[in-house]
Formats: C-alpha cells, sequence, structure tokens
C-alpha cells in the first residue's frame, strides 16, 4: 500500500549566510535523494520490497528560498539577471547543483551582496523521478526485474502535469512564494534528458556558446575546425562528437580524422558537436536539420542550461536583385510566418535585434572576409528576415508578395525567426548569421549542380592559398589566413613569380591548367541545372572584341497571370556597316519566367550566331551580317 500523499510536505529550512554555503548544502540534499531513490529501487528489483511512505519522502528535490525585504526605494540596476523588483519570498527546486555550481553563484552572489537577500535551504515538495536517476532503462529489466508500469506504482515518475513553462511565458499565479527561477528542477529534469536523446550526447558537454544550423555541411567545417584548435594548443581541450565519442589532444591528427568517420550521427535527430575549452568558452554546434519545429525543441531544452547565447548559421533564400550567391544576411528583425510559437508569443509582440550581437557579427564578417566599409556593406546586408513553415514558400508567392515586399525582407529561411523568438521568450541571448544560397525571385534557383558548387566553394572558402601563406602573428590572430583581400593579393604574387620566373608561357601554361581548366570543369557539371555563364556579359565582351556597338534589348511581350509571367525579349544586334540605329536588325528571340532569364537566354542564342559567323570569317566567307 502506499502511504499519503507528500505533494505537500516541505522538509526543514536552514538558513545560511553565504551563496557557496547554500549551494554545498545544495549538493549534499540532492545526493541524499537520490542515494534514496537509487538504493530503494535496487531493493525492490532484488527483493520485490516497495518504498515505505517515510523512504518515498526522501525522494524529493532541494529547494532555493529567498527573501528580500528592502529598507528603503528599490535599487536601480541595469543588469538583466540577478535582480528583484519587489520585495517577497522567492523559491525554486534545484537538480543537478554539482554541475550547476558556477551558475548559482554567478546568480546569487549579487542577491546576496546588492540586495542584502536572505538564503534558506531545504527539502522541497516536488518529487525526483526515477527514470532522471537511473539513466539506463535496460538495466531496470535485465535478469526478469520488473517492468516500467510496476515501477510505476511504486516509485515517482514525470508527470506533464507539473512539467511546463507558466512562469517563462507569465502565466504563473502569485501566491505567498513568487518563483526564483524561470524552470524548476523538473522542467529541467525533464528537458536534459531530452538533449541526450536528441544530440546523441551528455547534456553537460553542452557549450555556454551555441550555433545552430540547418545544413550538415557546416558540421564538417566545425569539426574540421575544432580539430584544428585542438592540436595548435589554443585553449580546446576535447572535441565531444555524437555518441559522446571523445577526441582529446593526446590522439594523434590522422586517428583523430579516422575516428570522425566512425561517428554515427544519423542515429540522432539533431546531433551535436562541442569544442570544450579550458576557460569555460567552448561552443557547441547542433545540426537542427529544417523547420521551426525542431528550432522549438532543441531550444526548449537547450534554454535549461542558461547559454550565454545561441546564434542561427545557416543557408537563407536571397529576396534581392543587388544580392550574390554567397553574400551574407544579418538579420535586424523577423517577419514571424512559422506559425509555431503564436499563442506563447503573439505576432503583435515585437522580436527586438540585441545590439551587442549585432556588433559582434558584423565584426566577425569583416575579420573573416577582410571587407571594411562599402566592401563590407555590399558582402554583409542587414534587414527582416521572413521565417516560413513551408520550404515550398515560392508555390505561393502571389500569396506571400504582398506581405514580403511591405516587410522589405531580404531573405527567408525556416528557423531564424523561430530560434530568435524562443530566444526572448526564454530570455537567452539570440542572433542571426545567415548565406544567400540561392535567389529564387530573380531566376537563380537551388538545384544540384549550382548547389553542391556553391557549398563546397562558399562554405571552406579560400582555404588552400590561405594555408600557405606566412603571416605576422597579429594578423594571424585576427583571422588573416582566411580574409579575401590577402588571398587575392597571394594569388596575384604567384602568378606575378611565374611569370618573372618563367616567362609568359609558363604563367599562361599554370593559369589554363590550375585556374581556368577546373572551372570549366565547374561549369561543365553545372550545365544540366542552371546556366553557368553570364551569356549577357559574355555578348557584350564579343561585340567589343570586334569593334562593334552593343546589342540592344527588348521586351516584345507581358503574358500570363500576375503569379506566373511569362516573358518574351529579343536582342538586336546593330550592323556598324550600314549604319543602322541601334535597335537594328533582329538576331534572336527568347522567353523566360523573368526578364532576366529571358535575356540571357536570347544573348546565349545571339552569341551562338556571332560564333558561327566568326568561324565563318575565319573561312573566309565574310563578316557579319553582309556578304562576301
Amino acid at each position: 500500500m502506499l502511504g499519503p500523499s507528500i505533494d505537500s510536505i516541505k522538509g526543514p529550512f536552514e538558513r545560511v549566510a553565504t551563496p557557496s554555503e547554500a549551494v554545498d548544502r545544495l549538493v549534499r540534499l540532492y545526493d541524499q535523494a537520490t542515494q534514496a531513490l537509487h538504493g530503494a529501487v535496487d531493493r525492490f528489483l532484488k527483493e520485490g520490497e516497495p518504498p515505505s511512505a517515510a523512504t518515498r519522502a526522501l525522494f524529493r528535490y532541494p529547494e532555493l528560498r529567498l527573501t528580500y525585504t528592502p529598507n528603503g526605494p528599490a535599487l536601480s540596476n541595469a543588469r538583466a539577471f540577478a535582480k528583484f523588483s519587489e520585495a517577497g519570498v522567492y523559491t525554486t527546486t534545484v537538480t543537478q547543483p554539482a554541475d550547476f555550481r558556477a551558475y548559482l553563484l554567478e546568480q546569487l552572489e549579487p542577491l546576496v551582496t546588492e540586495y542584502g537577500a536572505a538564503i534558506e535551504v531545504g527539502v522541497g515538495a516536488q518529487e525526483i523521478p526515477y527514470p532522471y536517476v537511473i539513466e539506463s532503462g535496460d538495466e531496470l529489466t535485465r535478469g526478469g526485474g520488473a517492468d516500467a508500469a510496476e515501477l510505476a506504482r511504486f516509485f515517482p515518475v514525470p508527470s506533464l502535469a507539473t512539467i511546463g513553462d507558466e512562469t517563462a511565458d507569465g502565466e504563473f499565479d502569485f501566491g505567498p512564494e513568487r518563483p526564483l527561477a524561470l524552470f524548476d528542477a523538473p522542467r529541467v529534469d525533464y528537458s536534459l534528458r531530452r538533449l541526450v536523446h536528441y544530440t546523441g550526447s551528455d547534456w553537460r558537454a553542452m557549450q555556454p556558446w551555441v550555433l545552430l544550423t540547418n545544413y550538415h555541411r557546416y558540421v564538417d567545417q566545425f569539426v574540421q575546425w575544432g580539430l584544428q584548435q585542438l592540436h595548435a594548443g589554443t585553449g580546446v581541450e576535447k572535441v565531444i562528437l555524437p555518441g559522446n565519442l571523445v577526441i582529446d589532444s593526446s590522439i594523434s591528427p590522422a586517428e583523430a580524422e579516422a575516428r570522425v568517420g566512425t561517428v554515427a550521427w544519423h542515429r540522432f535527430q539533431m546531433p551535436a558537436y562541442h569544442c570544450v575549452r579550458a576557460d569555460g568558452r567552448g561552443i557547441s554546434l547542433v545540426n537542427i536539420g529544417v523547420g521551426p519545429s525542431n528550432a522549438k525543441t532543441i531550444t526548449d531544452h537547450i534554454a535549461v542550461l542558461r547559454p550565454h547565447c545561441w546564434l542561427m548559421v545557416g543557408h537563407c533564400a536571397g529576396l534581392r536583385q543587388s544580392q550574390v550567391i554567397g553574400d551574407y544576411v544579418l538579420a535586424h528583425a523577423y517577419l514571424r510566418r512559422d506559425n509555431i510559437l503564436d499563442e506563447a508569443v503573439p505576432l503583435e509582440t515585437p522580436i527586438p535585434a540585441l545590439a551587442e550581437v549585432q556588433v559582434a557579427l558584423q565584426e566577425a564578417v569583416a575579420k573573416v572576409t577582410g571587407d571594411r566599409g562599402e566592401a563590407l556593406k555590399r558582402r554583409l546586408r542587414t534587414g527582416t528576415v521572413v521565417t516560413d513553415d513551408d520550404r515550398n514558400w515560392e508555390l505561393r508567392w502571389s500569396k506571400e508578395r504582398r506581405i514580403i515586399n511591405i516587410s522589405r525582407a531580404i531573405a527567408v529561411d525556416m528557423e531564424s525567426a523561430t530560434i530568435a523568438t524562443q530566444g526572448f521568450r526564454m530570455r537567452v541571448p539570440y542572433g542571426t548569421l545567415l548565406c544567400v544560397s540561392d535567389k529564387p525571385l530573380h531566376g537563380e534557383i537551388k538545384l544540384p549542380g549550382a548547389a553542391n558548387a556553391f557549398y563546397e566553394r562558399a562554405i571552406a572558402e579560400h582555404l588552400q592559398i590561405g594555408h600557405y601563406m606566412r603571416l605576422g602573428r597579429g594578423e594571424e590572430k585576427s583571422g588573416g589566413r582566411n580574409k579575401a583581400s590577402l588571398l587575392v593579393d597571394s594569388l596575384e604574387a604567384i602568378l606575378a613569380a611565374l611569370y618573372l620566373d618563367g616567362g609568359w608561357t609558363v604563367a599562361r601554361d599554370f593559369i589554363l591548367r590550375e585556374i581556368v581548366e577546373p572551372e570549366l570543369g565547374h561549369m561543365k557539371l553545372e550545365t544540366s541545372a542552371i546556366p553557368v555563364m553570364d551569356f549577357k556579359s559574355a555578348l557584350q565582351e564579343a561585340l567589343q572584341a570586334r569593334g562593334g556597338p552593343q546589342p540592344v534589348y527588348a521586351l516584345v511581350k507581358e503574358e500570363g497571370p500576375e503569379h506566373k509571367k511569362t516573358f518574351t525579349v529579343e536582342v538586336r544586334l546593330p550592323e556598324p556597316e550600314i549604319g543602322l540605329p541601334a535597335i537594328g536588325r533582329f538576331v534572336s528571340r527568347a522567353q523566360g519566367a523573368t526578364k532576366k532569364r529571358a535575356e540571357q537566354e536570347a544573348a546565349r542564342q545571339a552569341l551562338e550566331h556571332l560564333t558561327n559567323l566568326t568561324q565563318a570569317e575565319r573561312a573566309g566567307a565574310g563578316k557579319i551580317g553582309g556578304g562576301t
């Protein structure tokens, strides 16, 4: 028989003098409770003895209680954490206090030293569910042990009735005691176990700086960077991969690469990768996959760890003609079309950009690219990012067009606004830095050939030349090995050295072999996906080489509904010999879903026509537009 309910029973509370003493007592009480729970489960499995009511009363979380009684006017404090807004008694239950020691001290010390709060520690009323203490379910059923249903009759189990975000969402009821933290112990323990399930690594491996991405190729670069930092002696102690595979500096680079190749990351829904530093400033990257649902799920759970910041880094669709594939997008605002947090955070609630995060991200882009001023503005666009829960939002362009135009958005993705809104909701600093991978409104859609080329070039930009540069200590520390300006200068120096040392032929052969031929190979592979040449520029250059006037493009027809128009364009090549005006003889006509695509196709046809005439001239057949 079960004893009476102990939901309203609390153990004795003791007054402690300092935050450090408070954390020490929390640790002792938590250890006593979990040891009692472990022992009771063991006895039940071995002897069939259920816990008594008195024994079960031991399976409870420790509780922290602070009393604030101001003497005079309320203190004014610009700090965003560790402060009281009014007098009262504030409480919360605590789990894993030994692992959260640094965080607890950071929060408690200002409350005691600045506000004079009194601290008490005791046993709370909330029970500790046994699955949060005995992490492996297999050991309970091994050898004919009890099943989960039988254990639930005698031991505490997770209950959704006691797990919620009412405090974070401002829905808690004021009583004699107010919440001291956003998350109490059952809510934290629930998320800690879910983190292990989703990420494939121990929750303790999660670092305070968190990157969230929507593409696995970023994972490859992050892991390689982490291993380089590990063996370069920059403060990284170890790299932890999904499945809790730990690589430290005692493992050779070759062996580390081999172990990385064995990681079964696909077994986990949102695998996480961690670069752990000795100074506590490590970085974790989580591949959250695609969509706002995943973005909310993982941030619901990471939030209980109270990270310093989380950032969305990934791909997006650029919406502006002036953007170039590979440009960066720094989100200053968000248009929420994700349809996932509308009740918790109503759409009319602004989600502001955080100034410190924005400045840090802009400076990071400047360091990596080597660009400043106007050059940086051309590479890094700031503005509104649309987050849509429909990956095929392009198919609803007729319905989405107005709201996107009114918002003056510059990019579309599926996660950024969700992550920012979760940061706002959970009081975690947030930011977004994306890379333009396609421009669907301007004919540059994401198709296999072009996408693969973009991923390979943009994600690991300029690594080969940068590897061989000799840099001063200051330039090395500031990221000079990846600066575009230095890389371009280095390439020019290599070509000049080849020319001076070996002459024109050697330099020409190197350029053809190492630069032109590989690029032509990329173009050949991409021809089945989208145009890989700028035919308009090529046509212009071909005409300039002949000393002729420039081509004229004329829109001759525009038809179809607003959301599915077809444009017909003509390219006209003026006849210099007989002095025809600029609207000269028609050469080619083409259609396209946009004027740009129609112009490119018409230019391609005209270039082909011009190439045939040039070949005929060489054979003595005559000049462009004329006979022999």
